[in-house]
């Protein structure tokens, strides 16, 4: 019975502050994550990482730490960049990741599984690890780079999410690019004329 009146505030307390999750290194990155959506666009990174991923320096690289598991963060991760109109997210993921065994990491195919259920839909493609962790290193020296560590220990189990604009895709781009030649090449045309 005395319980019961200490119990009772923290839980409206818990009700009023409005956080689902009461880690506060979840809603840090979160909170960093949201905030920072607004400002970063096409070519600024996400990356998602299993808890050996190296700590980068620089001053557009920020880690944070997350409690959960690699999939439940990159669910988390999409469900907020579908909520915004000016990027998209294009995954990538070790091609390694295909290749290891449950002999050696247990717990990895159910890991490709929930990971491969957040695929379809949306851009995503295998990559070398060494080749997208160059892409990584060459990003950070002019792009922002969020890198949000997991507890998730499997081999390969890194996500990288390169953004993309939301409005302009490269077949836009492509098109815009062969209107102008066909522009700049009738103006020569008219030019020698």
């Amino acid at each position: 019975m005395t319980r019961l009146p200490l119990i009772l505030p923290i839980c409206i307390i818990s009700l009023f502050s409005g956080c689902q999750d009461a880690n506060p290194a979840e809603r840090e990155w979160k909170e960093q994550l949201y905030k920072n959506l607004a400002i970063v666009g096409a070519r600024n990174w996400i990356v998602i990482a299993e808890s050996s991923f190296p700590a980068y320096t620089g001053t557009g690289i920020r880690t944070m730490v997350s409690d959960k598991t690699s999939d439940e963060v990159l669910l988390d991760v999409l469900n907020m960049l579908e909520e915004e109109a000016h990027v998209v997210p294009r995954i990538m993921i070790s091609s390694e990741l295909r290749s290891v065994t449950e002999d050696y990491a247990p717990g990895i195919k159910r890991y490709r599984n929930n990971i491969n259920k957040m695929l379809p839909g949306r851009q995503h493609f295998e990559l070398m690890s060494r080749t997208i962790n160059s892409l990584i290193e060459d990003a950070a020296r002019q792009f922002n780079v969020l890198v949000i560590k997991t507890k998730t220990s499997l081999p390969y189990s890194n996500i990288y999410i390169e953004l993309d604009s939301g409005y302009w895709n490269s077949e836009s781009e492509t098109a815009l690019r062969k209107s102008l030649e066909a522009r700049d090449a009738a103006n020569r045309r008219a030019a020698q004329d």
